[in-house]
């Protein structure tokens, strides 16, 4: 880490575990560097998230981001035994917001327990939020399928349909849905007009169970019991909503594709998505023409303008319940000896209300139950989302006041208590909180130090209830990895373009080749005619002047021809030894050539039979291998290096007395 991060002490050996802990002990500390070697830890306090951070062999940057902690435990035992004639009993318990009144009338002896037990339940949720409009997913959001035609919903349901899908690219114009498994939350995303990035993100809510068990044992006639309960309950849920991150766009560097899915609604898109385990973000074609869900490794995605598209992609929000149970229990004995055994169990959640009375009574006994049972349920729910850092909201937005002192909690409250509050202005410090009305979302916002503009949108949720009888809720503060190493890598999806998701060789096509999603296991695949002289060009230089590489590709060819060249990978500077990079199917079998300094391969291939194909040249031991669906297929030695200094690269071809095409 580099800027805005102080160092708090350091730690010579640590394990990422004890790293962490390390920090934890430390007041202050919300991110470490960790040696990968575990052979140091330095936490550190840092004032921004994610925190920033420069290049450094063998580290890794860990930091600390949001989550709530709710610990709720409420024991009860109320023992009352009275032994005179004429007895009257009043016993009150107040716990939290629960009332228990239990009164006993009795003419010989009477013997009464009363307990009251509060138990809670953890619900983890799932919730849709807009991570980019104008945008798709890129890098590590893999695309998990396509459906031409969705609403957002249906993109979010196809994306739910999926395994591992956990975002969605979605085309504004319902035209397009591309759910995605994606790495990371928020997912990469880069600029696509027309497109929106919606992605799933996590949470919990909290649910108050309260039993009332009274037993009652009278030797002698009559003895009444009434027992009234008022559990009053506020639950505040994190949630997981699926927000547009761009429109005309699709994901680009940190979100993998994850699939491909060719038709889908948005609700589709969304749904194929959360079908695919890792999936958290998609890009959508608002067509409803496909559907690519991909896992980001960063939210909001990264995103590259693409037509047609949208990138949706998963974050987080938070939802308010209030819910006011009343139960009344009235049990009447007659009897010469009578034991009475009453348990009410009351549980509330989000959206309903059980309550369950059993009696048992032993010996000759007459017994009358009475229960009534009120419910008032009031849910507000609002998905707040982190719309600017050091930034305060400008044109269209009006101010409704101002809280001179307030944390990041209390102003959203101050909003949500002000009629057409929907955005704030707080400043990080604590120290002012000036809530907004605005006419478009996400607000217009300028730079202004030490502020942070929050707003609230919609979205829809889906909700996965576990229930376990515990008096713990428990959600911990992760921590997730924000730094990424990386050394020369490029990628080429075709994924409806030419674009290199990794680096910075994007390319560009030659003679209209298409692209559709007939690749192999069902992903995006370029389509190229020889006799159109169709293939891709990249005219930034990349060196491959005395180094390893390997270049690795999927192919299909639809012609072989054993007298035909058919290109594949190309760097031309010259046609001189060890100066024209070629990697080519040439009389049928594979070829990396460094022109007049060669491995060829021994197997002959066919036509309309899928091939994984690698090159590798390993500059140590001078070797070039190819392997042909994993298995070496031949090793040449003593080879080049390699010593072009010059030259476009070219996908699909290379130059020999012109251009010689891939056909297939």
């Amino acid at each position: 880490m580099g800027a805005y991060c102080s160092g708090l002490g350091y730690n010579p050996s640590a394990t990422l575990s004890d790293c962490e802990s390390y920090c934890l002990s430390i007041s202050g500390c919300n991110a470490v560097d960790w040696n990968t070697g575990g052979s140091g830890c330095t936490p550190r306090q840092c004032a921004t998230y994610p925190p920033n951070y420069s290049s450094q062999s063998g580290w890794e940057v860990w930091a600390i981001t949001s989550g709530t902690s709710t610990t709720t435990s409420t024991t009860t035992t109320t023992t009352t035994t009275t032994t005179t004639t004429t007895t009257s009993t009043t016993t009150t318990t107040t716990t939290s917001t629960t009332t228990t009144t239990t009164s006993t009338t009795t003419t010989t002896t009477t013997s009464t327990t009363t307990t009251t037990t509060t138990s809670t339940t953890t619900t983890t949720s799932l919730v849709w939020v807009q991570v980019a409009t104008e945008s798709v997913m890129g890098a590590y959001c893999t695309g998990l399928g396509y459906n031409p035609s969705a609403t957002l919903s249906d993109c979010e349901s196809y994306c739910l349909s999926i395994s591992g899908c956990n975002a969605v690219d979605w085309n504004t114009g319902d035209s397009g849905c591309t759910p995605r498994q994606c790495a990371t939350y928020p997912p990469n995303y880069s600029s696509q007009s027309g497109w929106e990035v919606w992605a799933i993100t996590s949470g919990t809510s909290t649910t108050t169970s309260t039993t009332t068990t009274t037993t009652t044992t009278t030797t002698s006639t009559t003895t009444t019991t009434t027992t009234s309960t008022t559990t009053t309950t506020t639950t505040t849920t994190t949630n997981l909503v699926w927000v547009q991150v761009a429109t005309e766009s699709v994901m680009g560097a940190y979100c993998s594709g994850l699939g491909y899915n060719p038709s889908a609604t948005l609700s589709d898109c969304e749904s194929y998505c959360l079908s695919i385990s890792g999936c958290n973000a998609v890009d959508w074609n608002t067509g409803g023409s496909g559907c690519t869900p991909r896992q980001c490794a960063t939210y909001p995605p990264n995103y590259s303008s693409q037509s047609g598209w949208e990138v949706w992609a998963i974050t987080s929000g938070t939802s308010t319940t209030t819910s006011t149970t009343t139960t009344t229990t009235t049990t009447t004995t007659t009897t010469t000896t009578t034991t009475t055994t009453t348990t009410t169990t009351t549980t509330t959640t989000t959206t309903s209300t059980t309550t369950t009375t059993t009696t048992s009574t032993t010996t000759t006994t007459t017994t009358s139950t009475t229960t009534t049972t009120t419910t008032s349920t009031t849910t507000t729910t609002s998905f707040w989302v982190k719309i600017a850092s050091n930034s305060v909201m400008g044109a269209y937005c009006t101010g409704l006041g101002y809280n001179p002192s307030a944390t990041l909690s209390d102003c959203e409250s101050y909003c949500l208590s002000i009629s057409g509050c929907n955005a704030v202005d707080w400043n990080t410090g604590g120290s002012g909180c000036t809530p907004r009305q605005c006419a478009t979302y996400p607000p217009n916002y300028s730079s202004q130090s030490g502020w942070e503009v929050w707003a609230i949108t919609s979205g829809t949720s889906t909700t996965t209830s576990t229930t376990t009888t515990t008096t713990t809720t428990t959600t911990t503060a992760p921590c997730i990895q924000v730094a990424y190493p990386y050394d020369a890598h490029s990628y080429w999806a075709m994924e409806n373009n030419a674009a290199d998701s990794i680096s910075n060789l994007s390319g560009t096509t030659v003679n209209s080749p298409t692209f559709y999603a007939q690749g192999i296991n069902g992903g995006y695949t370029l389509r190229l005619i020889r006799s159109s002289t169709q293939y891709i060009t990249i005219p930034t230089y990349q060196s491959f002047v005395s180094t390893s590489f390997t270049v690795e590709m999927w192919i299909y060819p639809t012609s072989m021809d054993s007298s035909a060249l058919y290109g594949l990978f190309g760097q031309y500077e010259a046609q001189t030894t060890d100066h024209d990079f070629l990697l080519a199917i040439i009389g049928a079998q594979f070829r990396l050539s460094f022109y007049g300094d060669d491995a060829n391969s021994g197997t002959t291939l066919s036509a309309n039979t899928w091939y994984h194909v690698a090159f590798v040249y390993d500059y140590s031991s001078r070797t070039q291998t190819i392997y042909i669906n994993g298995v070496q297929d031949i090793s040449h030695s003593s080879a080049g290096p390699y010593l072009g200094a010059s030259g476009a690269i070219t996908i699909g071809s290379y130059y020999y007395n012109g251009q010689q095409p891939f056909d297939g």
